[in-house]
């Protein structure tokens, strides 16, 4: 998951307002837009340019969270097969 370009935006905004930087938002009237930030992906800083607000949150959502529930799936399973083994 850590090699997600999805993951690493979210993981750049998040630490971004933690340290009360917020990024700016654009509004041209119809779109809301991230003013460009720097995100870290995989050992190389990318610029993050007009990047539609919109869009980024439901790029997370149908990428994010099945990765995450796919990640609580193969977790239960290991101590599914763990608990199986002691008995």
């Amino acid at each position: 998951m850590y090699n997600d370009d999805v993951l690493s935006k979210l993981k750049t905004l998040s630490n971004t307002i933690k340290h009360k930087h917020l990024i700016r938002i654009k509004n041209d009237g119809d779109t809301l837009w991230f003013d460009d930030f720097t995100i870290k992906y995989q050992n190389k800083n990318i610029i993050i340019s007009n990047q539609n607000v919109k869009e980024f949150i439901i790029e997370t959502h149908n990428i994010l969270i099945p990765n995450l529930l796919g990640l609580y799936t193969q977790i239960m399973n290991a101590k599914k097969k763990k608990l199986s083994n002691l008995k």
